[in-house]
């Protein structure tokens, strides 16, 4: 939650007004829109689609920090993924949810824009200072990535709802010979208030992953 005291969040929010200011941003009327899609487990699929409704992953390791996560515009990226948390979690069957983003631009951190990846760093660059002046007692295994934090207190102090950006997403392959690539493959899009910003989710399609069908003998 924002706190207006929040010596840190006062500092970014200055810089967020001042970079809105100098980029003459477009009228807040205006709406950011597009088609996601959420791959996950069939149940839990259709119990999204019953209920209307999506809970959020929470937490500073998160790629895009807290949220509901969706691939753009990419069904196939949406089934890929479930094939490989499947595998993971050890569920059989995937379903993949279809649903409409919609926010006002005002409320949408792009971190495909120079503005963004702007908005990005120098809150990064606030937090690093903090990092060298206390120990934060923040311990994530064999990285120092602290995107997910950055991005969570750059949207608290500014009211972000939703939050995207291009990346490489390890798939099933990918996982099994523990290759990774700097050149993305998909756009994330991280949604921090799935009720006013998610809009008629539905299932569009499920089945068995292929992990659990029959293997076929020659």
């Amino acid at each position: 939650m924002y706190d207006k005291y929040n010596k840190e969040h006062k500092a970014i929010r200055y810089i967020y007004k001042k970079n809105k200011n100098y980029s003459g941003m477009v009228n807040s009327m205006s709406l950011f829109q597009l088609t996601a899609h959420h791959g996950t487990e069939r149940s839990i699929a259709y119990k999204i689609q019953r209920e209307q409704h999506f809970l959020t992953s929470e937490g500073d390791q998160k790629w895009l920090g807290d949220g509901a996560y969706f691939f753009e515009n990419n069904p196939e990226m949406a089934r890929e993924w479930s094939e490989a948390e499947g595998y993971k979690k050890r569920y059989s069957h995937y379903g993949i949810v279809e649903a409409q983003i919609e926010t006002e631009v005002t409320s949408l951190l792009d971190l495909d824009t120079p503005m963004g990846r702007e908005e990005f760093h120098m809150a990064r660059l606030l937090f690093t200072k903090k990092l060298e002046k206390e120990s934060l007692g923040i311990r994530i295994p064999n990285s120092r990535i602290f995107d997910g934090k950055i991005i969570n207190d750059l949207c608290c102090a500014v009211s972000y709802r939703v939050v995207v950006q291009s990346m490489f997403v390890q798939l099933s392959k990918d996982r099994k010979l523990k290759v990774q690539s700097r050149v993305p493959n998909c756009r994330v899009i991280s949604v921090r208030e799935p009720e006013t910003c998610i809009k008629s989710p539905r299932v569009i399609k499920g089945g068995l992953l292929a992990w659990k069908a029959p293997k076929k003998w020659s």
